[in-house]
């Protein structure tokens, strides 16, 4: 299904049609992402598209210049060799997007992978669960040594 655009209109022929013939999606089809990050223990999880999104890069200079820990090189920060732009533009180039929520990191890290894959499995094979990494209790990196699970760190 992936590339197949998302119309939230309802009760046009031409829209009937095209969902008749798998066309086009709803935001109910991605009604179980949202479900399974609730069933998950996510306080939130909603869908949206990249234009809901605005990006700054005084947001940048924030982390740079505004945070303690920016220059400890943690994996949690890391933007993994992506730049700004490269990193817009990856966003902006999903058509539907899931937001979810919580107070737990590393439940949020969790989750958001568990429903990558989930995703992943169902068809949507750039699913990508854009997250700060808070897989482990106490971080290795940031104490110097290997990541255990480098394949689970995402940008």
């Amino acid at each position: 299904m992936e590339g197949i655009p998302l119309l939230p209109e309802e009760g046009s022929l031409a829209l009937d049609a095209a969902l008749s013939e798998g066309k086009v999606r709803r935001m109910s089809d991605f009604a179980k992402y949202v479900a399974l990050a609730k069933k998950l223990g996510m306080t939130d999880a909603k869908m949206i598209s990249p234009g809901d999104i605005f990006f700054d890069a005084r947001a940048i200079l924030k982390c740079r210049w505004g945070c303690e820990d920016f220059l400890e090189h943690d994996i949690r920060c890391d933007t993994r060799g992506t730049s700004y732009r490269e990193r817009v533009d990856m966003v902006k180039r999903y058509k539907d997007i899931l937001i979810i929520h919580c107070h737990d990191p590393r439940g949020l890290s969790r989750t958001a992978l568990e429903i990558e894959r989930a995703a992943f499995l169902d068809g949507f094979y750039f699913a990508f669960a854009i997250r700060c990494c808070h897989l482990c209790e106490v971080c290795a990196v940031a104490q110097g040594k290997t990541c255990p699970s480098p394949e689970r760190v995402r940008p």
